[in-house]
């Protein structure tokens, strides 16, 4: 049982620090486009990957959460993982590529509505095509995640980031081929990272043309009530730029852009936890022996991995001002302003995060899950639509967070006849507990208390030294832990 918890902690470590290695390459690649390409070009390559976010995610048809719930039934069936995982590529693989050709052929009756003014070769032909293989390479992913082979999964983000990294300096610093340059490398990239993916799921003999049609039938009444979960997300954050832009200034939904990299920093510690915690509990909930035990480990877990989640979020909050500062120019130093309100939309996810694993679970409740998306997004573009002329951009990260909130309650409420183990109240609070702190820490630099930044800095690593202290006072299980295991060194 112990070992375990160890794995999932220790996943969670590999998943994160791969995860943040990909966000740190995001950081990376900000002054390399805004130093080689034009803001034409910038916004180019950045509508060409919003394309691709919304259509790789209708390629995977929600087939991504299927494989983890799936592996958790038949991991114990070497043939029918095998199964499983075949049934899934081969079906992406035809349905993707036909969705292919379709776009390619009609190009002519949407090219302009989307990309207006941009030339369907090559630019839309790459962002289709990078659409198709980076869906297949995600599927990939999360078949390792399911398998709980979090290292090999972390090593094939390693081997990504630089590949990619490496390539873009190539095409856009050597070859300066603008955007062009880093679609194409993105497209060759993520088709290296595919053909990796036959060899290994071939060594494995987990892959081979198969489709299993029972499989199959499970999978999609399974997943696709999840697909509009999947798409309502890229679309309103793609609706919560366009609306920043259009009624502010292109300055701004720039500043918007920066905070939003913090945040999802903070997203992804958020889903890189979860990537190792869903299938330890789904296997937990499946055993039918010593429930009150595992009930118990389950609910312990999740108070340590809240607890940690805040440390994280209150540091990355914290000192985002300073990270800001270092990193850009001075025009953009007011960024940081709302990078505190971000990274606390992203602390509401979690207890949403941990609700949500259970309607993944209960397979008759995956199809409810788009509904609280859809209901959460709805709210959130009408928001934004009045919020923005108002209160900028504040009222976008307001608007998220009051959506959020009530996908939070609607989730609670679909489960409330179901098991879901957890106190409700003391989930909230302990996310609100790092909420407020993260404000006490930050509130001085919004009224520019201090006059130094080396004032500043302490005071903010006192709070951060304050925080973890509490803690361990408040879960004196952990602490006696931590002093026995120093009594024995």
């Amino acid at each position: 049982m112990q070992s375990d918890k160890k794995k999932v902690l220790a996943n969670s470590l590999m998943y994160t620090s791969g995860n943040i290695l990909l966000r740190f390459f995001s950081f990376l690649l900000i002054p390399l486009y805004t130093a080689f390409l034009v803001p034409e070009q910038y916004g180019i390559v950045n509508l060409a990957f919003g394309f691709v976010n919304v259509f790789s995610c209708i390629i995977m048809m929600g087939l991504q959460y299927s494989v983890v719930r799936f592996y958790a039934d038949f991991k114990h069936d070497k043939n029918k993982v095998a199964q499983l995982i075949s049934t899934i590529i081969c079906v992406v693989s035809i349905i993707g590529s036909m969705m292919v050709v379709i776009l390619i052929l009609s190009n002519n009756l949407w090219n302009n509505l989307l990309f207006k003014r941009i030339a369907f070769l090559p630019v839309v032909l790459l962002a289709i095509l990078i659409s198709f293989v980076s869906a297949l390479y995600n599927l990939y992913q999360e078949s390792l995640k399911g398998m709980q082979q979090a290292k090999k999964s972390v090593l094939l983000s390693y081997v990504f980031f630089l590949l990619m990294l490496g390539s873009n300096i190539l095409t856009v610093v050597v070859l300066k081929q603008g955007a062009t340059g880093i679609l194409t490398s993105t497209f060759a990239i993520n088709l290296l990272m595919v053909l990796m993916m036959i060899i290994d799921l071939r060594k494995q003999k987990l892959l081979y043309f198969c489709i299993n049609k029972d499989i199959l039938k499970q999978l999609l009444k399974y997943s696709l009530p999840l697909l509009p979960h999947s798409l309502s997300f890229n679309i309103s954050n793609f609706f919560t730029r366009i609306i920043i832009n259009s009624k502010m200034t292109a300055s701004m939904l720039g500043f918007y852009s920066l905070a939003s990299q913090f945040g999802g920093v903070a997203d992804v510690v958020s889903n890189s936890v979860q990537s190792a915690f869903q299938p330890w509990l789904f296997s937990k909930l499946n055993e039918t022996s010593n429930n009150n035990q595992n009930y118990d480990e389950i609910r312990n877990l999740t108070s340590q991995l809240l607890w940690l989640y805040g440390l994280i979020y209150l540091v990355i909050g914290a000192f985002a001002e300073e990270a800001i500062n270092i990193m850009t120019n001075i025009e953009y130093h007011s960024a940081w302003t709302y990078v505190p309100l971000l990274i606390m939309s992203v602390a509401i996810k979690s207890p949403l995060h941990f609700y949500q694993n259970f309607m993944y679970y209960h397979k008759e409740m995956s199809k409810y899950i788009f509904l609280c998306t859809m209901a959460g997004c709805f709210l959130s573009m009408l928001l934004v639509w009045f919020m923005i002329p108002i209160f900028g951009v504040y009222g976008a990260i307001l608007a998220d967070i009051i959506a959020l909130i009530l996908r939070l309650f609607i989730t609670k409420s679909m489960l409330k006849h179901k098991n879901t183990i957890y106190s409700f109240n003391k989930i909230i609070a302990i996310t609100i507990i790092p909420i407020i702190w993260l404000g006490i820490t930050v509130l001085p630099s919004y009224v520019n208390l201090f006059t130094t930044w080396y004032y500043s800095i302490g005071y903010k690593v006192i709070l951060c030294i304050g925080y973890i202290i509490m803690v361990i006072i408040l879960n004196k299980g952990i602490s006696k832990v931590l002093i026995d295991k120093l009594l024995h060194r």
